[in-house]
Order: C-alpha cells, then sequence, then structure tokens
C-alpha cells in the first residue's frame, strides 16, 4: 500500500538520540505515513542503529546517500519517497 504522506529526514552523527527521536516522530504521524531517514555519511554508528529501525518500525525506511551532504541526502530522500504528498 502507498503510503499518505513520505516525511524525509537526512540523518548524520546522530546517534545519541535516533532512537528515541523516531519514537516520538512516530508517535505523532498517522500510521498510513512513512518515515524516510537518509543517513549520509555519518561517523558515529548512525548508520548501523538507521538500519535498525524499519525492523522495529514497519512505517520506517532508510536510505544512505555516501557522503556527508544535507542537500544531497535530501534531494535524494525526496525523490525515492513512496508518496505523491512529501515533507521535510
Amino acid at each position: 500500500m502507498t503510503p499518505a504522506l513520505s516525511v524525509v529526514v537526512p540523518i548524520h552523527n546522530e546517534a545519541r538520540w535516533l532512537r528515541a527521536r523516531v519514537e516520538t516522530w512516530l508517535l505523532n504521524l498517522p500510521p498510513t505515513t512513512e518515515l524516510v531517514l537518509v543517513e549520509n555519511g555519518s561517523t558515529d554508528g548512525t548508520r548501523l542503529l538507521a538500519h535498525h529501525q524499519p525492523h522495529q518500525h514497519k512505517q520506517v525506511r532508510v536510505l544512505t546517500w555516501p557522503v556527508p551532504d544535507y542537500g544531497q541526502a535530501l534531494r535524494y530522500g525526496l525523490r525515492r519517497a513512496a508518496s505523491n504528498c512529501v515533507v521535510f
């Protein structure tokens, strides 16, 4: 089923707060929303933590942009979003 809304969030070196933040976001998003995390060039374990999120939360999808670049990560996430209605 295509989500009604895609929320795209570039993440970089967010390991300390990622898990709690994802859970907070999901509490405030309708179940028909996908949360697209775009990890980009993290050096602190964010990539590993992010890739565990879809196993815990069906609404979460994780993409990886290979270098730390917020703008490129955002554009990549916007292009890969499943919904026609996308916010960031």
